[in-house]
Formats: C-alpha cells, sequence, structure tokens
C-alpha cells in the first residue's frame, strides 16, 4: 500500500466521521424542547373512578369577552384584591341563597341587601321560592367557586351547589359599585 492511499483513506475517514458528528448534533438540537414553547398540557388525573366529572366551564358573556378583546379597559392583571373581594362577594350571596331557597326569606333578606343589586333583591323577594308541601327542601351547600372572568366594574363568577345527589352550576354576574362587587344576574 502506498502512503497516498492510506493519507486519502485517513482524510475520507475523518470526513465522514465529521459528517456523522454534524448529524448527530442537528438531530439533538430538533429533539431538544424549546424553551418558548410551552410543554404540551395533560388532562389532570382524576381522584377516583366514583368521584363525580367536574361540570363543563362556561364562556364568559359576550360583555366580559368585549373587555377581554381589549373593547374597553381590560386589566389583564387585575390586582388580587379584586379577585378575592369578587368571590367573597359571590360566597356571600351564595350563602342567602341557599337560605332562601329553603323558604326562610326574612334571614335572607339580610344577606342579599349586602351581596345583590336592588333589582335582583327585589326579583328574588318578590317570588318566593316553590317548596313541596310534604317536606322541606334538602339545604344545598357550595362545594366550589372559581372566578372565570374579571374587567373593570365586571366580574363573572361560577359556583356548583350539591343537594344530596343533585348538583347545580350557577354563573352569578358581579358589577362593582362604588368600589364593591354586587351579584346582578344569575344564569
Amino acid at each position: 500500500m502506498s502512503p497516498a492511499l492510506t493519507d486519502r483513506a485517513r482524510r475520507r475517514a475523518l470526513a465522514a466521521l465529521s459528517l456523522l458528528i454534524a448529524l448527530a448534533f442537528a438531530a439533538f438540537l430538533i429533539a431538544a424542547p424549546d424553551p418558548e414553547r410551552p410543554a404540551p398540557r395533560r388532562a389532570p388525573p382524576r381522584l377516583s373512578a366514583n368521584a363525580p366529572a367536574p361540570p363543563p366551564r362556561p364562556r364568559p358573556s359576550a360583555r366580559l369577552r368585549g373587555a377581554q378583546r381589549g373593547e374597553g379597559d381590560f386589566t389583564a392583571h387585575a390586582p388580587r384584591a379584586l379577585h378575592r373581594h369578587a368571590l367573597a362577594t359571590a360566597r356571600r350571596f351564595l350563602r342567602a341563597l341557599v337560605v332562601y331557597e329553603t323558604g326562610r326569606t326574612e334571614q335572607a333578606a339580610a344577606g342579599l341587601r349586602s351581596s345583590a343589586t336592588a333589582s335582583l333583591r327585589a326579583e328574588l323577594l318578590a317570588h318566593p321560592p316553590r317548596r313541596p308541601s310534604t317536606k322541606p327542601p334538602a339545604s344545598a351547600r357550595t362545594a366550589h367557586v372559581e372566578l372565570l372572568g374579571i374587567a373593570p366594574g365586571l366580574a363573572e363568577v361560577q359556583a356548583l351547589l350539591r343537594s344530596g345527589r343533585r348538583q347545580s352550576v350557577l354563573v352569578l354576574q358581579l358589577i362593582e359599585r362604588h368600589g364593591r362587587f354586587y351579584v346582578a344576574a344569575m344564569r
């Protein structure tokens, strides 16, 4: 074998090795996670086979969606105090609503006065709840309260109420007046 052939073979082997290293580096870059792209979201595991599925999350109202799109003075990062105040008002209203549903409208009136607008309060108190004549209804309890969205002067809260085996989902629309939230509508 001549020394020129071994030198040529050595150069070819070195070129092939450098090409292999370059391809391995390119494959590593392609397979590496991108720090700017978020990781794929996975569904949270269910706690138990017998646990009920969470209720579907309703879409925010058109007025709140407009504020979120920028058709208003929507603040993307509202202060946590506004979130806490909206949730506290919703919980206070729900406690009064549960008392109201059992037929104790006089006791519910004070809770409704501090948490609902005058028009909603008048509408609720004008039409007492229908009660079965045989036995009093089971008292509901608030299982979960979640803030759906918040904009200046407006918030929406979703609440899950449980009464025995029955579940009800209420969406409360809150408005802000004089620095306080009040429930203006429910659906």
